[in-house]
């Protein structure tokens, strides 16, 4: 999962991004607006943890830009408390809101949390790696990876057992039809060798005598 930290303090950025990292996140921290939009529009963002203040510009009113283009769970998180503030952050569209100071594990648990309600079917996650079923796309630490479209099946029908494991002859019934029944194909083989080398070894795990499953 790919978390963008928006947060001009150095000592705040470089704790959050050093914690998130350590937690399994591909992290990216930048300090300016200017910078954020640029890795919006070039780059897969799972998450935005999102400063109010900025040097170039206003959390909140970067809040309502960012959710009027990209369906983006956001996190703002400012010295503000008041509930007059934290009524302004939501309206703009906010997910969360962290008041400073703050514990690194309560902001990792408000992540989890958030990133959870977005997933509505459409995106799912994995370690570093995000599948976006609507667009047929795949997102290793943040990055478009090229899939070929047996092997998108391949991974959209494991997905679509919620975590069960899905046989070989199902796969092969599946993906190839009839043509993947002949013989002793090792196509299946090839297919599920090369997703793991682009997105992760333990993406798809072989569950002995039974088939495959998406890596928990």
């Amino acid at each position: 999962m790919h978390i963008l930290i928006v947060e001009d303090t150095e000592a705040i950025g470089s704790a959050m991004q050093e914690y998130l990292t350590a937690c399994g996140y591909h992290v990216s921290w930048v300090t300016t607006l200017k910078e954020t939009y640029a890795l919006l529009h070039t780059q897969h963002i799972d998450c935005v943890i999102l400063d109010w203040m900025l040097p170039d510009g206003d959390g909140v009113q970067a809040c309502c830009e960012i959710k009027s283009y990209k369906n983006i769970p956001v996190i703002l998180e400012t010295a503000k408390g008041q509930i007059e503030d934290k009524i302004q952050g939501f309206d703009c569209g906010a997910d969360d809101y962290l008041t400073k100071p703050f514990d690194l594990k309560e902001l990792e648990l408000r992540i989890k949390a958030v990133t959870k309600r977005s997933d509505v079917g459409d995106l799912v996650y994995r370690k570093n790696v995000t599948i976006d079923l609507e667009k047929n796309q795949a997102f290793k630490d943040g990055i478009l990876v090229a899939l070929t479209n047996k092997e998108f099946l391949i991974i959209a029908l494991l997905i679509s057992n919620n975590g069960k494991t899905i046989s070989r002859t199902t796969l092969l019934e599946e993906i190839w039809g009839d043509e993947g029944m002949r013989g002793n194909d090792n196509k299946l083989d090839v297919h599920i060798s090369t997703i793991r080398k682009k997105l992760d070894k333990d993406f798809i795990q072989t569950i002995k005598g039974m088939g495959y499953r998406i890596g928990m």
